[in-house]
């Protein structure tokens, strides 16, 4: 230790300098000297820890390296994850990096702590690292999933989008019916990103089962760029996105172009898009039929009175039978009362009064006492 050769270079010094003899610390005693400078393992990281809660992170991180180099020392996930977090807020992200790789190297199985390393090997340009980081194999399929969309994800956001859609086609091959359609439409979007408007309409095609393809005539795969990217330039382009995207956001896209006008079974169109599974869309069909329709098609929507799981269906198909129905409807609506929710009320309340041309109550927000009395004498009104 220093302090000992400290004591032997000032014994050295002070000999030269006279004839007297210098007293020399027994080898026990320097020992013990030595001993009581050293900080033991717990002690380190006890100040690693003052440190960090001081943020003091580069003088953190200078403990936390000494912890780990020392002999008999060995850290679990939960240090090397914690020398990692402190790294990057010392700016130190070489020593972030490699106390991740040390933290994957007792968990290679996790994805998420490839992801991150890949994250930061690709923010430091080295991207193949980082490829072949996420290029592992695991057992499991949703941690797999993890690291292949984390792959796509690189390719797209550092503009190799042939290399992505090219990625697609492999693991659209690999996956069944449903995911490989996912899989052509992303490596459709990535090849027309690339400029390969070719091999964009040959992998759409893919996605399109052969009754679907019936429907889409071969000599119209070439419009399919405005199915990929949402961008419909006609009704035929908005049908197809309402009817065939498997992204929920194009369907909503395809639904909201069909509302600008009138065209041939455009009420059918509206009537199909009460299945689809974003409520967004339901929302747009509803409205739309309470616009277009008669009063038979409430027969549609009279099951979203009661969607309690969605407070915006429940009011647009209030509203669509205060559009098209008559008074035989208002005993169907009575029920949907909601005195808890004022935009709902305030729609059951001037649906009744559309539909039965009576009105009760004057002000226009009522408070919660005076909506509960208005809706007992909703009731009282309509059991005469």
């Amino acid at each position: 230790m220093a302090i000992s050769k400290s004591i032997a270079l000032t014994a050295l010094l002070l000999g030269s300098c006279s004839q007297t003899a210098v007293p020399v610390l027994p080898a026990a005693t320097a020992t013990q000297l030595e001993n009581a400078f050293v900080v033991d393992d717990d002690e380190l990281l006890n100040l690693a820890r003052t440190a960090e809660s001081h943020l003091k992170y580069s003088q953190c991180l200078a403990y936390l390296k000494d912890y780990a180099s020392r002999a008999g020392v060995n850290p679990d996930t939960s240090f090397w994850q914690w020398q990692a977090r402190v790294a990057e807020q010392a700016g130190d992200y070489d020593s972030a990096i490699k106390a991740r790789t040390a933290w994957l190297e007792l968990d290679p199985a996790d994805p998420w702590i490839r992801v991150d390393i890949a994250d930061d090997l690709a923010k430091r340009g080295n991207l193949e690292e980082a490829f072949s980081l996420l290029s592992f194999s695991l057992d499991d399929a949703d941690d797999q999933k993890v690291l292949t969309d984390a792959h796509l994800f690189l390719l797209e956001y550092n503009g190799l989008y042939q290399d992505g859609a090219e990625m697609c086609l492999r693991l659209a091959d690999a996956s069944d019916s449903s995911l490989a359609k996912l899989y052509y439409q992303k490596a459709s979007i990535l090849f027309e990103q690339a400029g390969l408007l070719e091999d964009a309409v040959e992998a759409i095609s893919h996605a399109l089962d052969s009754e679907q393809l019936d429907d889409v005539a071969t000599d119209e795969l070439q419009r399919l760029r405005a199915f990929e990217l949402g961008e419909p330039q006609n009704v035929a382009d908005a049908r197809r996105l309402l009817y065939l995207h498997q992204n929920e956001g194009h369907r909503l896209i395809g639904i909201r172009y069909l509302m600008r006008g009138d065209y041939p079974s455009d009420l059918v169109d509206f009537v199909h898009a009460l299945a689809d599974s974003s409520q967004d869309v339901v929302e747009v069909a509803i409205s739309q039929i309470a616009l277009r329709g008669a009063v038979s098609d409430l027969s549609h929507i009279e099951n979203f009175l009661g969607a309690t799981n969605n407070h915006q269906l429940r009011i647009a198909a209030i509203r669509a039978f205060a559009s098209l129905g008559n008074e035989a409807h208002a005993d169907l609506i009575l029920p949907h009362a909601d005195v808890q929710a004022r935009d709902l009320f305030r729609a059951w309340r001037m649906c009744l009064e559309q539909l039965t041309g009576h009105t009760i109550g004057v002000g226009l927000d009522p408070n919660l006492e005076e909506r509960n009395a208005i809706v007992r004498a909703w009731r009282q009104y309509l059991s005469n």
